[in-house]
């Protein structure tokens, strides 16, 4: 798979998130869904941060599309 990433390349964070998320993961991880609560939290931080890159960009292609409307 390529958005497998290898361990060497991963550093450890530690953050304090709210009881009912810890819940939930435990819940996804019991249903199989991951195979740990790290590996949930690696998939939901990776899918964000494609769709914010997504809505950069269309930002980013309004602003040059105004721009270029202007001239």
């Amino acid at each position: 798979m390529s958005d497998q990433i290898q361990i060497s390349s991963m550093r450890l964070i530690t953050l304090h998130v709210p009881q009912r998320f810890i819940e939930a993961l435990d819940e996804l991880v019991a249903k199989g869904w991951y195979p740990n609560r790290s590996e949930a939290i690696r998939v939901a931080i990776r899918d964000f941060l494609k769709e914010m890159k997504k809505i950069i960009e269309m930002e980013h292609n309004k602003t040059i599309n105004k721009d270029y409307q202007k001239q």
